[in-house]
């Protein structure tokens, strides 16, 4: 797991493209048409979610992974590095399209406002102009070990303002313990006089395992059961816990989180609309077991209070549809196969 999301942030670390500052191999903009001086005058949720692309990967040269270098090793006075003076060592930058300072100092201010450009342009940045080439320090603080992924979404709130949300999963686990959950960061995209930037950003991993929305499980563990009560639990908690869990560990948690959907669908519905695009690839699971959960140890009555929600309740959006949908078809899975099983006992 842990290499998978090392493999994730460095994939979005690296992705040192040319076209992540907009340059092709000719110097021209390829993304001008969006973060020009002019700009459109509208833009759809692809374009942002494009320029999320383009600036995550120009941030993390700045908080996860220096630019590739590649060639001589000099200090910062440019001359051959000698390690006995005690100062950084630089090497000639390897990337396309930034050949020079004012290169780089061009490609961040193309994806941010010139406040945050000047934050991250601003002394300690490690890159340096020696000689007219533009040169950097190998620096690599380390991939968020928790991360398992993220998904991004973009809304505009205003005619000058897009809010573009990035939800930074978690699913680090070495059995029984467990960190399962998810935090979110909501940056601002603005319109400014110099086209369309961002004003605040974060880096590709900045999962928050401190924040209410993770969780840490202990399967197995008789004290852990006994200081919390699952009837206590939040929807999201519940149906996390039941990610990972089958048998036993999964008896008490799946009544209540079936009870919870026959009592507050919306509540429901909402909480779990995050798992849809998440990277959990078992999240599936969770839900069309609750419809077997439901048919096998309820009451009769509560089938029929299931199956008249799954006939009236109206998704607030695609990825409640998405959640009804996968009840719907577990529901059905499991009618039929009552059918055969009663047809076949006669």
């Amino acid at each position: 797991m842990r290499k998978r999301a090392l493999a994730l942030i460095l994939f979005a670390a690296l992705a040192l493209s040319a076209s992540a500052c907009g340059y092709s191999a000719g110097g021209s903009s390829s993304a001008s048409s969006l973060q020009g001086e002019a700009g459109p005058s509208e833009l759809t949720e692809g374009d942002v979610l494009a320029a999320y692309k383009r600036a995550a990967a120009v941030y993390d040269w700045f908080d996860l992974c220096s630019l590739p270098t590649s060639g001589e090793v000099v200090g910062e006075d440019g001359k051959p590095y000698d390690p006995k003076l005690g100062s950084l060592s630089y090497r000639p930058v390897a990337q396309e399209g930034l050949k020079t300072y004012a290169d780089l100092d061009i490609c961040v201010r193309s994806c941010f406002t010139q406040q945050l450009s000047d934050e991250l342009m601003g002394g300690g940045t490690g890159y340096r102009d020696i000689g007219g080439r533009l040169y950097a320090a190998d620096a690599a603080r380390g991939s968020n070990l928790y991360l398992l992924g993220k998904a991004v979404s973009a809304e505009q709130t205003d005619p000058d303002r897009w809010a573009v949300t990035v939800t930074f999963y978690s699913n680090e686990w070495e059995w029984p313990h467990i960190t399962v959950g998810y935090s979110q960061k909501t940056l601002d995209y603005i319109k400014t006089p110099d086209g369309w930037r961002f004003s605040t950003f974060c880096p590709s991993d900045a999962l928050d395992e401190t924040a209410e929305t993770v969780f840490r499980f202990s399967y197995g563990d008789p004290s852990t059961m006994e200081q919390e009560n699952m009837a206590d639990w939040s929807v999201l908690k519940l149906a996390c816990w039941l990610l990972h869990s089958d048998g036993a560990f999964s008896e008490g948690a799946s009544d209540y989180f079936a009870l919870r959907l026959l009592n507050n669908p919306d509540e429901w519905f909402a909480a779990l609309s995050v798992f849809v695009d998440s990277p959990w690839e078992q999240w599936d699971t969770v839900i069309t077991q609750l419809a077997w959960s439901i048919y096998s140890w309820h009451p009769e009555q509560e089938d029929v209070r299931l199956e008249a929600l799954l006939n009236t309740y109206p998704p607030k959006n695609d990825t409640e549809s998405t959640l009804l949908n996968t009840l719907k078809a577990a529901w059905l899975q499991v009618n039929q196969l009552d059918e055969e099983e009663t047809n076949a006992a006669f």
